[in-house]
Order: C-alpha cells, then structure tokens, then sequence
C-alpha cells in the first residue's frame, strides 16, 4: 500500500496525534471544597495528587483506541492505494508525456562519470541507456493491463507534448491499448500539461454520477510547471519514470544575434547554456556557417545548486547557467549552428539554429546631370562602369530630369542606393545616398572650393567599415572641394571619415530614415580611380549603406507553428528533415504562406521544392525547462500536493475504508460507554 499524499498525511498526523496524547497528559484542575473528611471520597484520590499541569501517561485501552482512530483519519487524508488491487475505477485515462525531456536517457554517462572515461566509453554507455519515453510506454501499459484485466475498466490513452493527441478511445481491449502505447512517438515539444489536462476532463464530461470517479494517470518526469487546470470529480495520479536525480546534461537554452547597423559584415552572437547535473562541466562549443567552422571554444558552465533536505515543489534548486558569446565577419547568406560536441543524456538541445537572413541583390540607381560635359564636374563613364563591375549589383541610371520627375510624380523605382554624380537633388527620400563632387539637401551642409589647388589625402577613418580595407594615403585630388556645415549641432549627425588639407574630403551624415556618404570631388578629377582602392571603397559603401540592422533573435523552435512565404502559384510544400511535414498554400491579401504547424523534432529541414530564403530552415529547442530534466517526486497540481509513485502504485484508493473503520471504532466506543453507564 502506498500514499498518494504523503506529504497532507504528514501534516495531519503531525497536528492530530500530538493533540490526542496532550488531553491524556493534562490533569483536571478541580475547584477547592472544605469537607469533613475524604473517606467517602476514595474514587478522588487519585486526583489528590500535586496540582500540576501535566502527569505521567498511564495504561489505557481508551488512549490507544483514540490513537488508532487519529491514525485511521490521518491515512485517510493521505489516500492510501492497494498496488496491484486494481484501479476501483470503471474508466481509467492514461496522459502519456512524450516532451523533449522524456527522451532523455536514463543511465546515461552522468555528471559522476570518471573524468578518466573514454568519449567512446560515454557514447557506447548513452546508446545502451534506456529512455524516460521506454519507461513511460512500460509503465503505461502495465496501468492499462491492471485497469482491463482486474476491474474490466476502459482505458483511454492521450500522448502530450505542447499539444494533447487522442491515441486510443474508450477501449476494454487489451492488446489493442497495447499497440497503442507502443507505437506512440516522442517529440522534441515542451511540455504543455494543462492542456492535456484539458483534453482528459472533456473525456470525463460523459460520465455517469452514480458510477465510481474515473482515474487519470500522468506518466511522466514532472518536467513542467504548476498545473492549473481541474478534472471535475476525476481522481488523479502521478507515475513519475525519472531517476533518483538528474542525469548529465548541458542543453543550449537561448541563442540569439544580430548584425550591427555601423559594419553589417559583424555578427554578434550570444548563447546560454544549463547544466542539469550536479558537477561543474567544461562543455566545447563549434561555430558552424553551414558546413563551415567558424569558431570553437570550451566554456565552463556550473552545477545545478538543490537545496538538501528539502522536497518541494517546484525543487528548491538553482539549475547552473553561463553565456558564451561570438563575434563574426561575414556578409554572406546561410544557416549558422551552435553544437555542443560533448555526449550527454538528452541529444535536442545539444544544437541550436539561427538563419543569416540571405543577401540580396542591392538595387542601384545611379543619377547624372542632364548633360555631361567637362564643365558639369560629373565622372561620367567611369563611376557607372565601376559600379557596374561590382558584383551582384542592378545597376539602372537616369539623368537629373528624369529623376526629379520619378520621385515627385511616378515614384522611384524599388531601390536600395541612389549615387548622384554632381547631382544635387531637390529632395532626398528614405533611401541612403552616395554622392561625388555634390552635397546632398541636407540642411546646412555644402561644399566649398579650397584655398589652394591639389591636396593629398593626409588621414582617414580605419575603423569605419567603409574604409577599413581602403588605402587612400597615395590619392592625389586635383580640385578637393570640402565638406562644410554651419553649425555644431549638425556636426553631431556628420561623422569626417577622410581629410585633406582643407578640410573633410569624406564624410557620412545620418539621417532619421537613412545615410547619407558624401564624397566633396569626382573620382575624374583625382588618380583614386586607376588604384585598387577605388573599386574596394565602391563595394564598401555599397554593403554599408545598402545593409541594415538585422535581428536574428526570430528562429524556429518546437514550441512556436512553423510558416514560411511561398510564390502563390505553388500547389503545395513540404518540409524533409527528421520528419516529413506536407501543407498546401495559404493566399491572402499580404501573399501566399503555408503554415507547418508544430514541428515535432528539432533539426535541418529543407523545402521541397526549393524556396528562396526560407530553403534551409533550423528548428531548436531552446527550452529551459526541458534541458534541466528535473526529478520531482512531488507534482502540484490545483494547489493540491500529488506524490510520484511508481507503475504499481497505481491501485485502488482505499481512503474511504479508512474513514468506514474510525467511524466503526468511534461507535464501538460509544457503545462501551453506554453500557457501562448503565450498568
């Protein structure tokens, strides 16, 4: 017999047995009376005694009897169950956890492992450990077969994850509940149990009041939080398959990043990683660019911290955390993977996905005057050609005219960067700028003819990314016109990146929406254009201002639907990875999408067929509450207490035959009383 609430039992116990033992160990403090003589008061002797507040216990079948009665109340409020007696009741509804934590392996090379011990050793010992998923299916199917086979009851099974499933309606067939249990399926989901309480008490909804409350049993870890939910009159069990402590395990739980709106070639990552053990480990970390290695590093993430002595819920523990962040230079497309190369008892959350949002092609429109001539200060062929050669560039021009008629009438075409070649608009839109040998309309700024002619540039800004990789320290500059502003509250917005002797040659201005790059003379009137440094600053410029900042804190996950924009004209997609998931185009004024659902396991999915930006897709885990693997032995649920038992433990309550008993014994006490006052 086990006690499905120890924990109420121990509390009542503790304040109803002593309460019975202190009304046996107080005296009765009687009122003094003169009397003549106590010969004919013998039957008060006894009370002659001391006058103090407390006496020595004595013989007595009446304080056992009230003992045993205490004692019989006090298990009933700890519902005692008979293990193999069956379940009492006429329909049992089995909640099979199948969350990324149940795949977890038992037995697995845990944080006591020998540092001593191979990787293959380790390897070889994960792949012979059983899983929490193969314990739950056990243990679930022995629940089944004692409800069937000892009360002829009907079972139901729901497997849960973030979603509650239905596996098996009502059934009083054993080999098919059977089947059942065993073909279900882990995932790589989050727990969600109010949900699956949820679905069990719509099950519950149709049962008759006379009949015996149905019973629901939760197989699991108890890798979840507090559940909320209620099931009616349903009684409720909890069979937990976790070990007697948490297994080796260092789970990336966040990974996150960005590009950096100064220099969109960095990337800035952050990681926080968990250890669910009991002893500090140095985990390895590999920094992948698709099948690139960026970065590898080792970072030393601490124990999980639990209070001793204490068994709560949720544990008092503190499970280890660090953070291991990764800057890179890269301006290309692709999906970037954080491992952790290191065997341990649960394989999701050892690597995590971001995408690097795919380049495009940036859209220039290059804008010279209405007519070149050796007067207009204009570069002509030589800006155009060299804007052409860059690659992955569109490259359309117009002339002034044409341009002041697009943007305030037609509207400019899609458009990434505008170059004005001795062009000075009217007005600028939100869209960056690069102007030769003419100043953008940005108030207070202009450009001024210098005192003397010719000048060398003497310094630049190397730190900027658009000069990072230029040499300018040989370019002579024929007429070097110089940036100009009126005031020290635009020179806040203006940032000198290249310096002559006049005066700034280059600079870049910010603007709410935009920036803008001002270079004061045309490439024709300098040599800059026969260095190597001329085309190596166009592509420079190009990536700055045509990139924005991107967060790449948006990823795929296990616990959020999986949707991807798709061409409308496409009949259907599918996703191949750990798992095949088909859906068919939704259209709809915004475009056409197709919405996956919950992916059920984390991994590298690609569309089929193939589909830009969205080709390649990760989907991690990054859940703390799955990493940590936690090992409860008490669940909470509604507020109230429910202690882990195993699969046998699970038998009928007898809680009731326990409150029948005392009630028998405190009428056979009254009876004795009875009768002896009459006699």
């Amino acid at each position: 017999m086990t006690l499905l609430s120890p924990t109420a039992a121990i509390v009542a116990g503790a304040i109803a047995l002593p309460v019975v033992l202190a009304l046996y160990l107080l005296k009765l403090r009687r009122r003094p009376v003169r009397v003549s003589s106590t010969l004919f008061w013998t039957a008060a002797s006894e009370d002659l005694q001391a006058n103090v507040p407390l006496r020595w216990l004595r013989r007595s079948w009446l304080l056992l009897l009230h003992l045993l009665i205490a004692t019989l109340l006090v298990l009933a409020i700890g519902r005692p169950a008979l293990s193999g007696a069956g379940s009492g009741s006429s329909r049992v509804i089995i909640l099979l956890d199948r969350s990324a934590s149940m795949n977890a392996r038992e037995g697995a090379a845990s944080s006591t492992t020998s540092s001593t011990a191979t990787s293959a050793n380790k390897l070889s010992t994960a792949s012979e450990a059983e899983t929490r998923f193969s314990l739950a299916k056990r243990a679930a199917t022995r629940i089944a077969t004692d409800a069937i086979e000892q009360d002829g009851a009907s079972v139901s099974v729901i497997a849960f994850a973030k979603e509650p499933t239905l596996l098996s309606p009502d059934s009083r067939s054993t080999s098919q509940v059977r089947t059942v249990i065993q073909d279900a399926t882990p995932t790589d989901q989050p727990a969600d149990l109010a949900a699956a309480l949820r679905a069990a008490e719509a099950l519950t909804l149709d049962a008759p009041e006379s009949a015996a409350p149905p019973l629901v049993a939760l197989v699991s870890d108890g890798g979840f939080a507090e559940a909320r939910g209620t099931l009616g009159n349903a009684t409720f069990s909890f069979v937990s398959v976790a070990g007697e402590r948490p297994p080796d395990n260092i789970g990336i739980v966040a990974f996150a990043g960005r590009r950096e709106y100064a220099d969109p070639r960095t990337v800035r990552l952050l990681a926080r990683l968990l250890n669910a053990g009991t002893a500090p480990v140095s985990a390895p970390l590999v920094l992948r660019l698709d099948d690139q290695v960026l970065a590898r590093r080792a970072i030393e993430v601490p124990p999980t911290s639990i209070t001793p002595g204490v068994d709560s819920f949720p544990p008092l523990s503190t499970p280890g955390e660090a953070t291991a962040s990764f800057e890179i230079a890269t301006s290309a497309a692709g999906l970037l993977s954080l491992s952790i190369e290191r065997p341990d008892a649960l394989d999701a959350d050892n690597t995590a996905w971001l995408s690097l949002p795919r380049a495009q092609p940036p859209r220039i429109v290059l804008v010279s005057p209405d007519q070149v001539t050796p007067d207009s200060g204009a570069s002509g062929w030589v800006l155009a050609d060299a804007l052409a050669e860059l690659t992955g560039v569109t490259l359309t021009t117009m002339t002034r005219s044409e341009y002041e008629t697009r943007a305030g009438e037609r509207g400019l075409p899609a458009v990434d960067l505008l170059v004005f070649d001795a062009v000075s608009p009217r007005v600028l839109p939100g869209i960056p700028t690069l102007s030769f040998n003419a100043a953008p309309p940005l108030p207070g700024v202009s450009l001024a003819d210098p005192a003397a002619k010719g000048s060398y540039v003497l310094s630049w800004r190397r730190t900027s990314p658009i000069l990072r990789d230029v040499s300018l320290d040989s370019v002579f500059v024929a007429r070097p016109r110089v940036i100009r502003w009126v005031s020290e509250h635009l020179r806040a917005n203006l940032t000198e990146l290249a310096t002559g002797n006049d005066g700034p040659l280059i600079a870049l201005a910010e603007r709410d929406d935009a920036r803008d790059l001002i270079v004061s003379f045309s490439p024709t009137e300098s040599d800059w254009p026969l260095q190597v440094s001329f085309p190596v600053f166009l592509a420079a410029a190009v990536d700055t201002l045509t990139a924005r900042a991107a967060d790449l804190s948006e990823q795929a996950t296990t616990s959020r639907p999986l949707s991807i924009r798709v061409p409308a004209n496409l009949p259907g997609v599918s996703l191949d990875g750990p798992e095949s998931i088909s859906a068919s185009p939704q259209v709809s004024d915004s475009g056409a999408s197709v919405g996956f659902g919950l992916p059920g396991r984390v991994g590298v999915y690609r569309t089929n067929p193939s589909i830009a930006n969205a080709e390649v897709i990760g989907v991690s885990l990054l859940d703390a509450a799955e990493s940590s693997l936690l090992v409860r032995r008490e669940l909470s649920m509604a507020g109230r207490a429910i202690a882990a038992g195993s699969a046998g433990s699970v038998g009928r309550e007898v809680w009731d035959w326990c409150v029948l008993a005392a009630i028998a014994l405190l009428a056979l006490e009254w009876l004795v009383y009875a009768a002896r006052m009459t006699v």
